[in-house]
């Protein structure tokens, strides 16, 4: 990672992965745009979702330059990652899981920032209820808000559509223009939804 001082741009360049014997990129190149939404589409297995995860230094199976207006040691405070699976902890209430993320995220909580999120994310939900009892489209607005109590300058997105319906996810489509108009945060999104590509910048 070499660092670049300037406004949270991500470039990688040179990109080189295999997977299974099979070339996903060969010395391709790719720049994330500062408040921007960047949507990588693709068909299933083109690697779309394991560019963001490369993108997000969540792995290293690439070989790559990479380059980033965010310094090494602060990277991973001022990013934020919604994983398609909905990583929530279904043994924990609604506010322990924001409690948790936010501890996890080493922030300190904030409930009025908890209560503004919820009314954003057209979040009419119990906080002591269990979260096993939430639609897919809650549980993704769950995690959204998770991540913005961090209040990171990047959020990646793996398939934020995946399992909802087309109003949920026409929703989802307002939620994340939102986050990166209202909220000027750089959006990186890997998705299938075609759809998605209406609120794309790039």
């Amino acid at each position: 990672m070499v660092y670049k001082e300037g406004g949270f741009m991500i470039e990688m360049k040179n990109i080189d992965l295999s997977f299974d014997n099979q070339v996903l990129f060969k010395n391709q190149n790719i720049c994330i745009d500062s408040s921007k939404i960047t949507v990588i589409t693709g068909e299933s297995g083109s690697g779309k979702s394991t560019l963001l995860f490369e993108l997000a230094t969540l792995t290293h199976y690439s070989n790559n330059d990479y380059y980033t207006d965010i310094d090494q040691e602060s990277f991973r405070k001022r990013i934020a990652f919604v994983f398609q699976d909905c990583r929530l902890f279904n043994d924990l209430s609604v506010i322990q899981n924001i409690e948790l993320f936010t501890k996890l995220a080493e922030v300190e909580f904030n409930k009025d920032k908890m209560m503004s999120l919820l009314d954003e994310l057209d979040l009419n939900i119990d906080l002591n209820g269990d979260v096993k009892t939430l639609s897919g489209g809650q549980k993704q607005r769950l995690l959204i808000l998770c991540c913005m109590m961090k209040d990171p300058d990047i959020i990646f997105l793996d398939e934020p559509t995946a399992y909802l319906d087309s109003m949920n996810r026409k929703h989802m489509r307002q939620i994340i223009y939102d986050l990166s108009h209202k909220y000027h945060k750089t959006i990186v999104i890997a998705t299938h939804d075609i759809e998605m590509l209406e609120i794309a910048d790039k």
